[in-house]
């Protein structure tokens, strides 16, 4: 996702806000995906899609995005 906005760091606590409320396994992938970032690393690389794939997987992923998407 690519978005413009007149206060970025007001965007990126409001962001930050929306992640605090997510699952420890999307805070963990999240950061990971930051991290591969940071590193330089802007491709999708083998880890980060293994990770993706793997959170459709876990156990319960429908009933948590039904409910992600009730909250709107």
């Amino acid at each position: 996702m690519q978005e413009v906005t007149a206060d970025p760091l007001l965007r990126a606590r409001a962001m930050a806000q929306k992640m605090i409320a997510l699952s420890a396994h999307s805070i963990a992938v999240s950061k990971h995906h930051l991290r591969t970032i940071q590193r330089g690393v802007v491709d999708e690389d083998a880890d980060s899609r293994d990770l993706f794939i793997a959170s459709y997987a876990r156990e319960g992923f429908g009933e948590r995005l039904e409910a992600f998407l009730k909250r709107g």
